[in-house]
């Protein structure tokens, strides 16, 4: 018995000592652990407008990454309201990435959003940069009051933070500038001189879009709609009439269900026994 109590009393008193312990290891464990986070150092665009409308796109973005490890970075860039986006080459570090999903390849899905991702060896700690060439057509629309390029320079969704941004933008000598350069959602300088525009952005937290905006003379730039807008042209000629005919079958049915209703209806007739029928007055009451 005194064994058994002796026993006890010397386990507890052992946990008792190892109690403090276990707190601090797992708290120096967790400070041990190293942190994994990256953000865009430069995040720039040169932009080349071709006699067609048709964008040529050289985008760099050089990465910062802090602890790790990292093994691959994307770019997602929607088509919604173009022709269509081709990945025509792609960098890591100025060396030409093959396609592919190995470490050095580039891999590219062509959907919407086209997505691109560099995949490379484990990198911890390190500065690399990301080239990306691509063409976007008929993103330029026709307005009533000229042509129009609106676009998306930066990702509209995106967790880390860009230091500095900067687009410029190329056009035709022959397309007729008009009015002012604009940027939407976010702050930037811009600056202009001949045919070329600079939008130069600072200190970008995450998922803040930059969206440009330059207008043409009509037909200085493209002769007609892209085909995305054509087809959307189309589309709104045709809702009105469809609208118009939906409502006339409507009433047409309603109309048909009601005559229907009437000649169907049964007709009930009461008959009168004439054993009941009483020609004479009541009596006196």
């Amino acid at each position: 018995m005194l064994k058994r109590w002796l026993t006890s009393v010397g386990l507890l008193v052992l946990l008792l000592l190892l109690a403090p312990a276990m707190p601090t290891q797992a708290a120096t464990k967790a400070l041990a652990a190293p942190a994994k986070e990256y953000g865009a150092e430069h995040f720039d665009q040169q932009i080349t407008i071709q006699n067609d409308g048709t964008l040529l796109i050289k985008e760099r973005v050089i990465f910062k990454f802090l602890g790790g490890p990292f093994t691959f970075v994307y770019r997602e860039i929607p088509t919604d309201k173009t022709d269509g986006i081709i990945i025509q080459s792609a960098y890591m570090d100025e060396h030409l990435l093959p396609e592919g999903t190995d470490a050095g390849q580039i891999e590219i899905t062509q959907s919407n959003p086209v997505k691109a991702t560099w995949h490379f060896a484990t990198t911890s700690d390190a500065t690399h940069s990301f080239v990306l060439n691509y063409r976007v057509a008929g993103v330029v629309r026709k307005e009533k009051d000229g042509d129009a390029l609106y676009w998306e320079a930066l990702p509209t969704k995106y967790e880390y933070f860009i230091r500095s941004s900067t687009i410029t933008v190329t056009y035709p000598e022959k397309a007729k500038a008009v009015g002012s350069p604009q940027v939407q959602h976010s702050a930037a300088l811009i600056r202009t001189d001949r045919n070329t525009v600079i939008f130069l952005a600072n200190n970008l937290s995450s998922s803040s879009p930059l969206e440009i905006d330059l207008r043409f003379a009509s037909g200085s730039l493209i002769s007609q709609a892209p085909q995305w807008q054509q087809r959307q042209a189309y589309g709104e000629k045709l809702i009105a009439p469809f609208l118009g005919s939906g409502i006339i079958v409507a009433i047409l049915g309603i109309c048909l269900l009601i005559v229907s209703y009437r000649g169907q209806r049964r007709t009930i007739n009461f008959e009168i026994d004439a054993k009941l029928q009483s020609v004479a007055p009541p009596g006196v009451l």
